[in-house]
């Protein structure tokens, strides 16, 4: 939303921010609705956007196309898509800044992820992701 208001608003904003909630959380073929919760705060160390969240083989993940889809061509020199499960950055997260809160990746309380990515949003923070790395900004 603009913090600028250049015309009058058609909705309120509480409105607006309601249906983004109902948006967001549709159920997808199979009944089920599914959260992602990084969405918006993953980015491509590569091309430098947003990466998008998606649903692949039962789990959570970002994958950046780098602008590019399949309704057009893919130029032969183009970059390879990128790929993060969601579950290894979020373990990759809390033990980064919560150490003493896990030993392994089976070990991560959800508790704890929700307080870690609280941070990461309360601090304006985003995770920029490469091939094999990561890190905060």
């Amino acid at each position: 939303m603009s913090h600028v208001v250049s015309h009058l608003a058609l909705v309120s904003e509480e409105d607006f921010v309601a249906v983004q909630g109902l948006r967001a959380m549709r159920e997808c073929e199979d009944g089920a609705t599914r959260s992602y919760v990084l969405a918006g705060v993953v980015q491509c160390r590569l091309c430098g956007r947003r990466m998008d969240s998606h649903w692949v083989n039962g789990r959570a993940g970002y994958r950046c196309r780098h602008g590019y889809s399949s309704s057009r061509p893919r130029p032969p020199d183009a970059l390879r898509n990128l790929y993060v499960r969601e579950d290894v950055l979020l373990s990759r997260l809390v033990r980064h800044f919560a150490p003493d809160q896990c030993r392994s990746r089976a070990d991560v309380e959800p508790r704890v992820m929700k307080e870690v990515v609280d941070r990461l949003r309360a601090e304006s923070k985003v995770i920029i992701c490469g091939r094999s790395d990561w890190t905060i900004a």
